[in-house]
C-alpha cells in the first residue's frame, strides 16, 4: 500500500477532513452546552457521521485515483526508458552510418582520382598510338615511295641496259671481227651491272 502521507494532495486532504471533523466537533460541543434539546444533538451527531462518510468515500476516491496515477506513471516511465534505449540506439546507428558514409566517400574520392589518372594515361596512350600511327603511315609512305623509286630506277636500268646492248651489237657489227672492239664492248658492260 502506497504511503498517503508522502502525498501532498492527501495529506491536504486529511488534514482538511480532520479540521472539518474538529470543527463540526468543537461545533458539537458548543452546541451540547448551549442547548439542552436532545434532538438538536442527535442531529448534528447525525450530520457529522454523514460528513465522515462523504469524508471517508472522497478518501476511498482519491486513493484509487492515486493508485491508477502511479500505475500510468510506471507504465510511462517504462515507456521513457524504452523511448530513451531506442533513441541511444539509433543515434549510435547514425554515428556508425556517418562514419561508413565518410570513409565510403574517402574511398569514392580516391578511386576518382585513381580513374581520373587512368583516364589521362589512357589519353596519352591513344595520342601517343596515334602519333605512331601517323609515324608509321608516313614511313610506309616513304618506303613505298622508295620501292617505286628502285622499281623504276630498275626498269630504267634494264631499258638502259639493252640499248647498251643494243649499242654494243651495232658496234660490233660495224668492226666485224675485231676482237680489241669485242674486249673494249666487254669491259663497258662491267660498269653498267654496277647501276
Amino acid at each position: 500500500m502506497l504511503n498517503l502521507v508522502s502525498d501532498p494532495r492527501i495529506a491536504g486532504l486529511l488534514a482538511f477532513l480532520a479540521g472539518l471533523l474538529v470543527g463540526k466537533a468543537v461545533a458539537f460541543s458548543r452546541s451540547k452546552a448551549t442547548e439542552k434539546d436532545s434532538r438538536s444533538n442527535d442531529r448534528l451527531l447525525r450530520s457529522l457521521e454523514a460528513d465522515l462518510r462523504v469524508a471517508n468515500k472522497n478518501l476511498a476516491k482519491t486513493n484509487e485515483t492515486l493508485q491508477s496515477t502511479s500505475v500510468e506513471l510506471e507504465s510511462a516511465n517504462a515507456t521513457v526508458s524504452d523511448l530513451k534505449k531506442l533513441v541511444d540506439e539509433r543515434t549510435k546507428e547514425a554515428e556508425e552510418n556517418h562514419e561508413l558514409l565518410r570513409s565510403e566517400c574517402e574511398k569514392t574520392r580516391s578511386l576518382r582520382e585513381e580513374l581520373s589518372g587512368r583516364a589521362e594515361e589512357t589519353i596519352r596512350a591513344e595520342v601517343y598510338a596515334r602519333q605512331v600511327e601517323v609515324e608509321l603511315s608516313v614511313v610506309k609512305a616513304g618506303t613505298s615511295a622508295v620501292h617505286e623509286e628502285v622499281d623504276r630506277l630498275a626498269a630504267e636500268r634494264q631499258e638502259l641496259t639493252g640499248r647498251l646492248r643494243q649499242l654494243e651489237d651495232e658496234f660490233l657489227r660495224a668492226e666485224l671481227g675485231d676482237e680489241e672492239g669485242l674486249e673494249e664492248s666487254l669491259d663497258l658492260d662491267e660498269p653498267l651491272i654496277g647501276l
